[in-house]
């Protein structure tokens, strides 16, 4: 539980302070939105003109990028269930099931 020291938070000093944090995390969500679409695309156009039978056709170029995308496209599917799993532990919601009872971690 969070104790405040003045529980009436005035509003006239953090409005503006939200708003500024609120613009602030959209700028970020929409450059790296940008950026990362920019990227995604160029990897994918220059993948799908290297891989065989296509008119860039180069084994190397299209090996190292395709290593590349499989090594690197899973990891956010990795991290989200464990950080997803410590998150609901933290706050006290870690059941463990014995025999189709719900047991609460203790």
């Amino acid at each position: 539980m969070i104790i405040l020291a003045n529980p009436r938070s005035d509003w006239n000093v953090l409005r503006p302070l939200l708003f500024e944090s609120i613009g602030q995390t959209l700028t970020m969500v929409l450059v790296t939105l940008v950026i990362g679409g920019f990227l995604g695309l160029i990897l994918g156009v220059v993948l799908y003109g290297t891989r065989p039978g296509n008119l860039f056709e180069n084994a190397v170029v299209y090996r190292i990028l395709d290593l590349i995308v499989n090594i690197v496209r899973p990891i956010p599917f990795i991290i989200f269930p464990g950080s997803h799993a410590a998150a609901h532990h933290r706050r006290g919601r870690h059941v463990h099931r014995h025999r189709g009872r719900h047991l609460p971690n203790v």
